[in-house]
């Protein structure tokens, strides 16, 4: 649709070919921002100071309003971990941060109901748990 926008015509199926990284390039080259829908994945680094702040907490859970998950966001938001491509509107964002259902390392997994336990945030912040570093 873009494309039809700027160019007067439609893609052909033999220019359109690569997925969606494909069609990312072409809009790029066309003068379009294009922004992921999804935010990436939490980082090690990123699961490391997450881990660390709810460790200062007494390995309780946060509430976004906290001060210190509002400064953590915006230091994760700093971070050059992930390209600006890659981040949505609310990338890292102090809800996010610890939203219940997000991927959040701050985000309790236990049952419904039930505020996570010491044990559970020492398994989800103990090293075999984080992703492996990429070099």
């Amino acid at each position: 649709m873009a494309y039809r926008w700027s160019q007067g015509r439609a893609l052909t199926p033999d220019e359109f070919s690569g997925g969606k990284d494909h069609a990312a390039e072409w809009l790029k080259r066309l003068g379009f921002q294009v922004k992921a829908i999804k935010n990436p994945d939490w980082a090690r680094d990123e699961i490391i100071l997450a881990c660390h702040l709810v460790m200062e907490n007494g390995w309780k859970g946060l509430d976004a309003g906290d001060s210190r998950v509002v400064e953590l966001s915006a230091l994760l938001q700093l971070l050059p971990i992930h390209a600006e491509a890659e981040r949505n509107e609310k990338f890292r964002n102090p809800n996010g941060v610890v939203a219940r259902r997000s991927t959040s390392p701050l985000a309790p997994r236990t049952t419904e109901g039930s505020p996570p336990t010491a044990a559970h945030w020492m398994s989800l912040c103990c090293t075999s748990s984080l992703p492996s570093r990429t070099r």
